[in-house]
Protein backbone atom coordinates (compact mmCIF):
# COMPACT_ATOMS: atom_id res chain seq x y z
CA UNK A 1 0.00 0.00 0.00
CA UNK A 2 1.21 3.48 -0.89
CA UNK A 3 -0.32 6.86 -0.05
CA UNK A 4 0.75 10.31 -1.22
CA UNK A 5 -0.53 13.20 0.92
CA UNK A 6 0.22 16.29 -1.13
CA UNK A 7 1.18 19.50 0.69
CA UNK A 8 1.90 23.00 -0.51
CA UNK A 9 5.59 23.67 -1.17
CA UNK A 10 6.48 26.73 0.89
CA UNK A 11 10.26 26.68 1.08
CA UNK A 12 11.01 27.52 -2.57
CA UNK A 13 13.64 24.84 -3.12
CA UNK A 14 15.82 24.95 -6.21
CA UNK A 15 15.03 22.06 -8.55
CA UNK A 16 17.49 19.23 -9.14
CA UNK A 17 17.68 16.40 -11.62
CA UNK A 18 18.64 13.35 -9.62
CA UNK A 19 17.47 9.71 -9.87
CA UNK A 20 16.67 9.50 -6.13
CA UNK A 21 14.11 12.31 -6.22
CA UNK A 22 10.54 11.32 -5.35
CA UNK A 23 8.18 11.68 -8.31
CA UNK A 24 4.37 11.50 -8.13
CA UNK A 25 2.14 11.82 -11.19
CA UNK A 26 5.05 13.20 -13.18
CA UNK A 27 5.89 15.96 -10.68
CA UNK A 28 8.46 16.37 -7.92
CA UNK A 29 6.54 15.37 -4.82
CA UNK A 30 5.96 17.66 -1.84
CA UNK A 31 4.12 16.14 1.10
CA UNK A 32 3.96 13.01 3.23
CA UNK A 33 4.57 9.63 1.60
CA UNK A 34 3.31 6.51 3.37
CA UNK A 35 4.21 2.92 2.57
CA UNK A 36 2.97 -0.27 4.23
CA UNK A 37 3.63 -3.91 3.43
CA UNK A 38 3.67 -7.13 5.45
CA UNK A 39 7.23 -6.45 6.65
CA UNK A 40 7.52 -2.72 7.28
CA UNK A 41 5.89 0.69 7.54
CA UNK A 42 7.50 3.98 6.50
CA UNK A 43 6.34 7.59 6.50
CA UNK A 44 8.54 10.23 4.85
CA UNK A 45 8.22 13.97 4.28
CA UNK A 46 9.42 15.35 0.93
CA UNK A 47 9.90 18.84 -0.50
CA UNK A 48 10.28 18.96 -4.29
CA UNK A 49 11.25 15.31 -4.31
CA UNK A 50 13.91 15.73 -1.60
CA UNK A 51 13.63 14.15 1.85
CA UNK A 52 13.15 17.16 4.11
CA UNK A 53 11.32 16.59 7.39
CA UNK A 54 10.35 13.59 9.49
CA UNK A 55 11.24 10.10 8.26
CA UNK A 56 9.76 7.20 10.24
CA UNK A 57 10.48 3.50 9.70
CA UNK A 58 9.00 0.54 11.61
CA UNK A 59 9.32 -3.22 11.31
CA UNK A 60 9.10 -6.16 13.68
CA UNK A 61 12.67 -5.61 14.84
CA UNK A 62 12.32 -1.97 15.85
CA UNK A 63 11.84 1.57 14.68
CA UNK A 64 13.88 4.50 13.47
CA UNK A 65 12.78 8.14 13.72
CA UNK A 66 14.73 10.74 11.77
CA UNK A 67 14.78 14.38 10.82
CA UNK A 68 16.12 14.92 7.30
CA UNK A 69 17.11 18.44 6.24
CA UNK A 70 18.05 18.83 2.58
CA UNK A 71 18.29 15.02 2.34
CA UNK A 72 20.85 14.85 5.17
CA UNK A 73 20.18 13.19 8.52
CA UNK A 74 20.28 15.76 11.32
CA UNK A 75 18.58 13.75 14.07
CA UNK A 76 17.97 10.06 14.72
CA UNK A 77 16.32 7.97 17.40
CA UNK A 78 16.54 4.22 17.00
CA UNK A 79 15.02 1.34 18.96
CA UNK A 80 15.99 -2.26 18.26
CA UNK A 81 13.56 -4.66 19.93
CA UNK A 82 15.03 -8.05 19.15
CA UNK A 83 18.79 -7.56 19.41
CA UNK A 84 19.59 -6.89 23.08
CA UNK A 85 23.37 -7.15 22.73
CA UNK A 86 24.14 -4.65 20.00
CA UNK A 87 25.87 -1.43 21.09
CA UNK A 88 23.25 1.10 20.03
CA UNK A 89 20.04 -0.73 20.90
CA UNK A 90 18.42 2.54 21.97
CA UNK A 91 20.08 5.42 20.17
CA UNK A 92 19.53 9.20 20.49
CA UNK A 93 21.67 11.10 18.01
CA UNK A 94 22.04 14.72 16.93
CA UNK A 95 24.29 14.87 13.91
CA UNK A 96 25.11 16.01 10.43
CA UNK A 97 24.90 12.88 8.31
CA UNK A 98 27.43 10.58 10.04
CA UNK A 99 29.15 13.32 12.04
CA UNK A 100 27.96 12.92 15.64
CA UNK A 101 27.28 16.11 17.61
CA UNK A 102 25.42 14.69 20.60
CA UNK A 103 24.75 11.03 21.20
CA UNK A 104 23.38 8.80 23.95
CA UNK A 105 22.89 5.09 23.47
CA UNK A 106 21.62 2.42 25.77
CA UNK A 107 22.58 -1.25 25.71
CA UNK A 108 19.33 -3.00 26.63
CA UNK A 109 21.24 -6.16 27.43
CA UNK A 110 22.62 -4.22 30.41
CA UNK A 111 19.31 -2.42 30.86
CA UNK A 112 20.31 0.72 32.71
CA UNK A 113 23.75 1.60 31.33
CA UNK A 114 23.93 4.50 28.92
CA UNK A 115 26.95 5.74 26.96
CA UNK A 116 27.56 8.62 24.63
CA UNK A 117 29.50 11.67 23.47
CA UNK A 118 28.75 15.35 23.33
CA UNK A 119 30.11 17.73 20.70
CA UNK A 120 27.04 19.97 20.89
CA UNK A 121 27.41 23.59 19.83
CA UNK A 122 27.53 26.31 22.46
CA UNK A 123 25.26 29.31 21.87
CA UNK A 124 28.10 31.56 20.71
CA UNK A 125 29.12 28.92 18.18
CA UNK A 126 25.74 29.12 16.41
CA UNK A 127 27.14 32.07 14.45
CA UNK A 128 28.43 29.74 11.75
CA UNK A 129 30.08 32.47 9.69
CA UNK A 130 32.21 33.50 12.64
CA UNK A 131 32.91 29.90 13.70
CA UNK A 132 34.13 28.97 10.21
CA UNK A 133 36.22 32.12 9.90
CA UNK A 134 38.02 31.42 13.19
CA UNK A 135 38.70 27.82 12.16
CA UNK A 136 39.25 28.21 8.43
CA UNK A 137 42.26 25.88 8.63
CA UNK A 138 39.84 22.93 8.87
CA UNK A 139 37.97 23.87 5.69
CA UNK A 140 41.22 24.56 3.85
CA UNK A 141 42.53 21.15 4.88
CA UNK A 142 39.42 19.43 3.58
CA UNK A 143 39.53 21.35 0.30
CA UNK A 144 43.17 20.41 -0.14
CA UNK A 145 42.20 16.73 -0.07
CA UNK A 146 39.58 17.37 -2.75
CA UNK A 147 42.02 19.29 -4.93
CA UNK A 148 44.47 16.41 -4.70
CA UNK A 149 41.77 14.03 -5.88
CA UNK A 150 41.57 12.18 -2.59
CA UNK A 151 38.02 11.17 -1.72
CA UNK A 152 37.25 11.21 2.00
CA UNK A 153 33.89 10.68 3.70
CA UNK A 154 32.78 13.54 5.92
CA UNK A 155 32.89 11.52 9.12
CA UNK A 156 36.27 10.00 8.25
CA UNK A 157 37.68 13.50 7.79
CA UNK A 158 36.37 14.57 11.20
CA UNK A 159 37.47 11.52 13.17
CA UNK A 160 40.97 11.05 11.75
CA UNK A 161 42.42 14.40 12.90
CA UNK A 162 42.37 14.07 16.68
CA UNK A 163 40.52 17.24 17.75
CA UNK A 164 37.12 15.65 17.16
CA UNK A 165 34.96 18.26 18.92
CA UNK A 166 36.42 21.20 16.98
CA UNK A 167 36.37 19.35 13.67
CA UNK A 168 32.81 18.06 14.20
CA UNK A 169 31.39 21.50 14.93
CA UNK A 170 33.26 23.50 12.31
CA UNK A 171 32.88 21.01 9.48
CA UNK A 172 29.18 20.44 10.27
CA UNK A 173 28.58 24.21 10.24
CA UNK A 174 30.36 24.44 6.87
CA UNK A 175 28.32 21.59 5.36
CA UNK A 176 25.01 22.91 6.74
CA UNK A 177 25.64 26.30 5.13
CA UNK A 178 26.68 24.55 1.91
CA UNK A 179 23.30 22.75 1.84
CA UNK A 180 21.43 25.99 2.46
CA UNK A 181 23.15 27.66 -0.47
CA UNK A 182 22.58 24.68 -2.75
CA UNK A 183 18.87 24.26 -2.01
CA UNK A 184 17.77 27.80 -1.16
CA UNK A 185 20.49 30.04 -2.61
CA UNK A 186 21.43 31.68 0.69
CA UNK A 187 22.46 30.98 4.28
CA UNK A 188 20.47 31.80 7.40
CA UNK A 189 20.56 30.91 11.13
CA UNK A 190 20.33 27.21 11.91
CA UNK A 191 17.17 27.33 14.03
CA UNK A 192 17.06 23.54 14.15
CA UNK A 193 20.38 23.34 16.01
CA UNK A 194 19.48 26.35 18.15
CA UNK A 195 16.55 24.45 19.69
CA UNK A 196 18.85 21.68 20.92
CA UNK A 197 21.23 24.25 22.39
CA UNK A 198 18.30 25.88 24.19
CA UNK A 199 17.22 22.47 25.49
CA UNK A 200 20.71 21.85 26.87
CA UNK A 201 20.75 25.26 28.54
CA UNK A 202 17.63 24.39 30.58
CA UNK A 203 19.04 21.23 32.16
CA UNK A 204 20.76 22.98 35.13
CA UNK A 205 17.39 24.45 36.19
CA UNK A 206 15.69 21.07 36.76
CA UNK A 207 14.50 20.62 40.35
CA UNK A 208 13.40 17.23 41.69
CA UNK A 209 12.56 18.51 45.17
CA UNK A 210 8.99 19.12 46.33
CA UNK A 211 8.11 22.79 46.09
CA UNK A 212 4.30 22.79 46.07
CA UNK A 213 1.74 25.05 47.68
CA UNK A 214 0.59 23.82 51.09
CA UNK A 215 -3.01 23.83 49.88
CA UNK A 216 -3.65 23.02 46.24
CA UNK A 217 -7.08 23.92 44.93
CA UNK A 218 -6.50 24.16 41.16
CA UNK A 219 -5.01 21.34 39.11
CA UNK A 220 -4.18 21.66 35.41
CA UNK A 221 -4.09 19.19 32.54
CA UNK A 222 -1.90 19.87 29.51
CA UNK A 223 -2.25 18.12 26.16
CA UNK A 224 -0.52 18.86 22.87
CA UNK A 225 -1.55 17.24 19.58
CA UNK A 226 0.10 17.39 16.18
CA UNK A 227 -1.19 16.26 12.78
CA UNK A 228 1.62 15.89 10.29
CA UNK A 229 -0.49 16.00 7.10
CA UNK A 230 -2.47 19.16 7.89
CA UNK A 231 0.65 20.47 9.70
CA UNK A 232 -1.56 21.68 12.52
CA UNK A 233 -0.79 21.64 16.24
CA UNK A 234 -3.18 22.19 19.15
CA UNK A 235 -2.35 22.83 22.80
CA UNK A 236 -5.07 22.49 25.42
CA UNK A 237 -5.06 23.31 29.13
CA UNK A 238 -7.92 22.42 31.45
CA UNK A 239 -8.22 23.49 35.08
CA UNK A 240 -9.93 21.40 37.77
CA UNK A 241 -11.25 22.90 41.02
CA UNK A 242 -10.55 20.38 43.78
CA UNK A 243 -13.17 21.91 46.10
CA UNK A 244 -15.97 22.09 43.52
CA UNK A 245 -14.86 18.84 41.84
CA UNK A 246 -15.41 20.28 38.36
CA UNK A 247 -13.57 21.72 35.36
CA UNK A 248 -13.57 25.50 35.75
CA UNK A 249 -11.42 26.66 32.80
CA UNK A 250 -10.55 25.31 29.34
CA UNK A 251 -8.29 27.07 26.82
CA UNK A 252 -6.71 26.06 23.53
CA UNK A 253 -4.14 27.44 21.14
CA UNK A 254 -3.67 26.30 17.53
CA UNK A 255 -0.69 26.64 15.20
CA UNK A 256 -0.61 26.13 11.44
CA UNK A 257 2.25 25.20 9.09
CA UNK A 258 4.14 23.21 11.74
CA UNK A 259 7.05 21.17 10.35
CA UNK A 260 10.01 19.20 11.69
CA UNK A 261 8.13 17.99 14.76
CA UNK A 262 8.41 14.66 16.55
CA UNK A 263 5.91 14.42 19.42
CA UNK A 264 7.39 13.49 22.82
CA UNK A 265 11.00 13.94 21.71
CA UNK A 266 10.81 17.56 20.56
CA UNK A 267 9.25 19.09 23.67
CA UNK A 268 10.98 22.37 22.86
CA UNK A 269 8.61 22.82 19.92
CA UNK A 270 5.54 22.24 22.06
CA UNK A 271 6.45 24.66 24.85
CA UNK A 272 5.68 27.83 22.89
CA UNK A 273 2.23 26.52 21.95
CA UNK A 274 1.41 25.61 25.57
CA UNK A 275 2.64 28.97 26.86
CA UNK A 276 0.30 30.77 24.46
CA UNK A 277 -2.59 28.66 25.75
CA UNK A 278 -1.53 29.27 29.36
CA UNK A 279 -1.69 33.04 28.84
CA UNK A 280 -5.41 32.68 28.04
CA UNK A 281 -6.29 31.06 31.38
CA UNK A 282 -8.47 33.01 33.79
CA UNK A 283 -7.67 30.58 36.61
CA UNK A 284 -4.03 29.54 36.97
CA UNK A 285 -3.33 25.99 38.19
CA UNK A 286 -0.93 25.25 41.05
CA UNK A 287 0.09 21.83 39.75
CA UNK A 288 0.11 20.58 36.16
CA UNK A 289 -0.35 17.04 34.81
CA UNK A 290 1.14 16.80 31.30
CA UNK A 291 0.29 14.29 28.59
CA UNK A 292 3.92 13.43 28.03
CA UNK A 293 7.16 12.88 29.87
CA UNK A 294 9.25 14.65 32.45
CA UNK A 295 12.66 13.25 33.32
CA UNK A 296 11.91 10.11 31.28
CA UNK A 297 13.49 11.64 28.18
CA UNK A 298 16.96 11.18 26.60
CA UNK A 299 18.01 14.60 27.94
CA UNK A 300 15.64 14.53 30.97
CA UNK A 301 13.77 17.35 29.22
CA UNK A 302 10.33 16.05 28.35
CA UNK A 303 7.30 18.31 28.03
CA UNK A 304 6.55 18.31 31.78
CA UNK A 305 10.10 19.28 32.73
CA UNK A 306 10.49 21.94 30.05
CA UNK A 307 7.11 23.46 30.89
CA UNK A 308 7.73 23.40 34.63
CA UNK A 309 10.95 25.34 34.18
CA UNK A 310 9.34 27.96 31.93
CA UNK A 311 6.30 28.47 34.20
CA UNK A 312 8.14 27.93 37.50
CA UNK A 313 5.43 25.46 38.48
CA UNK A 314 5.37 21.87 39.77
CA UNK A 315 4.66 19.53 36.84
CA UNK A 316 4.13 15.80 36.40
CA UNK A 317 4.52 13.75 33.22
CA UNK A 318 1.81 11.10 32.76
CA UNK A 319 2.19 9.11 29.53
CA UNK A 320 0.54 6.00 28.10
CA UNK A 321 3.79 4.93 26.48
CA UNK A 322 7.44 5.08 27.44
CA UNK A 323 10.13 7.06 25.73
CA UNK A 324 13.39 5.68 27.12
CA UNK A 325 12.73 4.10 30.52
CA UNK A 326 13.36 0.39 31.00
CA UNK A 327 11.48 -1.91 33.37
CA UNK A 328 10.91 -5.63 33.66
CA UNK A 329 7.20 -6.03 32.93
CA UNK A 330 7.12 -9.20 35.03
CA UNK A 331 7.83 -7.13 38.15
CA UNK A 332 4.72 -4.95 37.81
CA UNK A 333 1.81 -6.22 39.85
CA UNK A 334 -1.74 -6.57 38.54
CA UNK A 335 -3.46 -4.59 41.28
CA UNK A 336 -4.45 -0.94 41.24
CA UNK A 337 -1.62 1.16 42.69
CA UNK A 338 1.15 -1.34 41.88
CA UNK A 339 4.27 0.28 40.45
CA UNK A 340 7.85 -0.42 39.43
CA UNK A 341 10.76 1.86 38.58
CA UNK A 342 11.83 3.02 35.12
CA UNK A 343 15.60 3.14 34.59
CA UNK A 344 17.64 5.17 32.13
CA UNK A 345 21.21 6.46 32.21
CA UNK A 346 21.83 4.52 35.45
CA UNK A 347 19.12 6.57 37.17
CA UNK A 348 15.48 6.18 38.14
CA UNK A 349 13.58 8.43 35.72
CA UNK A 350 10.01 7.44 36.55
CA UNK A 351 7.65 4.61 37.40
CA UNK A 352 5.24 2.34 35.59
CA UNK A 353 2.03 2.70 37.60
CA UNK A 354 -1.11 0.61 37.29
CA UNK A 355 -3.98 2.99 37.98
CA UNK A 356 -6.79 0.55 37.06
CA UNK A 357 -6.87 -3.23 37.39
CA UNK A 358 -8.03 -3.91 33.84
CA UNK A 359 -5.87 -1.25 32.16
CA UNK A 360 -2.29 -1.01 30.93
CA UNK A 361 -0.05 1.05 33.24
CA UNK A 362 0.74 4.71 32.80
CA UNK A 363 4.32 5.99 32.93
CA UNK A 364 4.80 8.71 35.51
CA UNK A 365 7.87 10.92 35.69
CA UNK A 366 8.54 14.03 37.72
CA UNK A 367 8.63 17.20 35.66
CA UNK A 368 9.93 20.05 37.79
CA UNK A 369 9.69 21.24 41.41
CA UNK A 370 8.29 17.88 42.54
CA UNK A 371 9.68 14.49 43.56
CA UNK A 372 8.81 11.21 41.90
CA UNK A 373 7.22 9.94 45.11
CA UNK A 374 4.91 12.94 45.36
CA UNK A 375 4.14 12.70 41.65
CA UNK A 376 2.99 9.11 42.12
CA UNK A 377 0.78 10.06 45.07
CA UNK A 378 -0.91 12.82 43.09
CA UNK A 379 -1.56 10.56 40.11
CA UNK A 380 -3.05 7.89 42.38
CA UNK A 381 -5.23 10.50 44.06
CA UNK A 382 -6.59 11.76 40.72
CA UNK A 383 -7.23 8.38 39.03
CA UNK A 384 -10.04 6.96 41.14
CA UNK A 385 -12.09 5.96 38.09
CA UNK A 386 -9.75 6.69 35.17
CA UNK A 387 -6.45 5.54 33.75
CA UNK A 388 -5.00 9.08 33.70
CA UNK A 389 -6.00 12.01 35.93
CA UNK A 390 -9.46 13.30 35.02
CA UNK A 391 -8.26 16.86 34.37
CA UNK A 392 -5.65 15.51 31.95
CA UNK A 393 -8.08 13.16 30.20
CA UNK A 394 -10.36 16.16 29.65
CA UNK A 395 -7.51 18.10 27.99
CA UNK A 396 -6.59 15.12 25.81
CA UNK A 397 -10.17 14.73 24.62
CA UNK A 398 -10.47 18.41 23.78
CA UNK A 399 -7.25 18.30 21.73
CA UNK A 400 -8.48 15.26 19.82
CA UNK A 401 -11.72 17.03 18.95
CA UNK A 402 -9.77 19.87 17.30
CA UNK A 403 -7.53 17.69 15.12
CA UNK A 404 -7.95 14.98 12.49
CA UNK A 405 -6.93 11.50 13.59
CA UNK A 406 -3.44 11.83 14.99
CA UNK A 407 -0.38 9.86 14.00
CA UNK A 408 1.60 9.01 17.14
CA UNK A 409 4.63 6.85 17.65
CA UNK A 410 4.76 4.08 20.22
CA UNK A 411 8.52 3.76 20.59
CA UNK A 412 8.57 0.73 22.90
CA UNK A 413 5.34 -1.07 22.00
CA UNK A 414 3.55 -0.18 25.22
CA UNK A 415 0.17 0.10 23.46
CA UNK A 416 0.19 -2.98 21.17
CA UNK A 417 -1.23 -2.33 17.71
CA UNK A 418 -0.23 -2.61 14.07
CA UNK A 419 3.22 -1.19 13.29
CA UNK A 420 3.71 0.15 16.81
CA UNK A 421 1.63 3.20 15.95
CA UNK A 422 -1.08 4.93 17.95
CA UNK A 423 -3.79 6.48 15.79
Amino acid sequence: MENFYIQEEKENFNEFDHPSLKIHNGFLFTGVYESLNQNAYSRITFVKGVMHGVYLYFNNNGCSVNIKLFDKTRFNVQYNYNYPNIDDNNNYLLCYDFISLSRKYNVLGQKEETFGENNLFKREELNYDDLIKKNIDIIEKYNSYIEEGEHMDYDTFVYCHGDIERYAKVFSAYLIQKDMKEYLGETFPDTFMEKFVWQEEQIPFISQEDNLSLEIRYLGGVSVGFHDISQKAVATITVFDVEKQEIVDVVTHSEEDVTMHIPDLFAFNEIKWVLKAYDKLTIKPQLLFCDGHGLEHPRNMGLATFLGIQLNLPTIGVAKKRLVGYYDKETLGKEKGDSTTLLYDSKVVGKALRTQISENPVYVSAGNKISLETSIEWVKKMTVDSRVPFVLENAIQKTRELLPEQFRIDFLNDEPNNNGIII
